[in-house]
């Protein structure tokens, strides 16, 4: 029987009685090893949408479908709307309209249940419009009020912590690059950049990680006259600050690439990308918050940058659409997921059940329901390194 994702978590006391628990356990058995746990592609789909790059990608917590806008095969701008239902694209009767667009920053606002677009390119150029769909129309907002300046190749994330959604960087045209951090609270722009913040930048990603509360962000290009800098670097927004959280392994450095929050194995998930040292990706890397682990599934989409990608939570996949590789242009749907360690009963969801078969895990004793119950770390193994990391999924301090 599937449990609710609104389980209660345990107590401060109950998190303090967990760990000892797990230490008990470790100290009582060996560690219990395990195959590695890889999550898949699966080619879901080729078709639906027509072949585009550059198109925009949100998940509608509230309908439960992916959303894609926009983009563009060549010089031929988009302007339909089309949703995912995890099955089939179905493209959606539009009233007014944002507009034929490409490389704009959309992201979903949960508290106004909106999914909101901001910028991009236009067939009159780079855009500073701010619209909002609501599921059956678009509505412009903002108008004559303070906004970010016009741009596009920016990024914005849905931060539901705080009820924002978060925008930063972007390009202007020229040699023209943002390094400022706005947020949209449903009806208005403010400008939050503090004084230490990521270099200027476009053609970056943005992810949010609902567990920890964190945007975190990766790569991105600068071009000043005839020197182009690729950023391989990661740094975390916490709603008030950012901070450079680059560790000593890293994706390289790249732009054009992709990035989405996979909720429930608690990782964000890269995909993709270009730089001009080594050409286009199709590699797939994982953020745990402390680590970039280079993943290597069975499968996966095919070289490509420009590519769009969000995370579906009622079917726990994150969903990529399109893309191209030098003149190709693609519309193929593929999808990633996976299990999740934390979740040590398999049960769909994690919480305060799985401590009992994580303890389990530890000592030996695990039911083997996954074959990654239990390995936090990802290391192979399930042992004492792997607690903070389980108890962290549960939400102790």
């Amino acid at each position: 029987m599937r449990r609710s994702l609104s389980t209660p978590m345990p107590s401060s006391m109950g998190f303090a009685a967990a760990r000892c628990l797990c230490a008990a356990a470790v100290v009582l058995s060996s560690a219990t090893v395990h195959a590695q746990c890889v999550p898949d592609w699966f080619h879901a789909a080729s078709g639906g949408p027509s072949v585009r790059s550059y198109a925009g990608l949100a998940y509608d917590g509230s309908d439960q479908l992916t959303i894609l806008y926009g983009g563009a095969n060549g010089n031929t701008l988009r302007s339909d709307v089309w949703t995912w239902d995890g099955v089939a694209w179905m493209q959606r009767s539009v009233s007014g309209g944002a507009g034929a667009r490409r490389a704009m920053a959309m992201a979903y606002h949960a508290a106004s249940d909106r999914t909101v677009v901001f910028g991009g390119v236009t067939a009159g150029g780079i855009n500073g419009e701010t619209w909002l769909w609501g599921g059956t129309s678009w509505s412009q907002t903002a108008i004559g009020e303070t906004a970010p300046a016009p741009r596009g190749f920016d990024a914005m994330v849905g931060d539901t912590g705080n009820g924002v959604c978060v925008l930063f960087g972007g390009w202007s045209g020229g040699f023209t690059y943002w390094g400022d951090t706005w947020v949209w609270d449903g009806t208005v722009w403010t400008d939050v950049t503090p004084g230490t913040s990521p270099p200027a930048r476009a053609f970056h990603a943005l992810a949010y990680d609902s567990r920890r509360s964190r945007v975190v962000l990766f790569g991105g290009l600068r071009i000043s006259g005839s020197t182009t800098t690729y950023y391989a670097d990661t740094w975390e927004w916490n709603g008030a600050s950012w901070t450079d959280v680059t560790p000593p392994t890293s994706p390289d450095p790249r732009g054009y690439h992709a990035l989405a929050y996979d909720a429930y194995r608690g990782r964000v998930v890269l995909f993709g990308g270009f730089s001009f040292d080594h050409g286009s990706f199709n590699d797939t890397w994982e953020w745990d918050g402390a680590a970039w682990t280079q993943q290597f599934p069975a499968a996966a989409p095919s070289l490509r940058q420009n590519h769009a990608i969000a995370y579906d939570a009622a079917r726990r996949r994150s969903v990529l659409f399109g893309g191209q590789l030098n003149n190709t242009t693609y519309n193929d749907t593929w999808t990633l997921g996976g299990d999740s360690p934390c979740d040590a009963n398999c049960d769909g969801s994690v919480n305060g059940f799985d401590v009992d078969e994580f303890v389990a895990a530890l000592s030996g004793s695990g039911s083997g329901c996954s074959p990654c119950q239990g390995d936090v770390n990802g290391d192979g193994s399930v042992n004492g390194f792997d607690i903070d990391g389980f108890l962290g999924c549960l939400g102790a301090p």
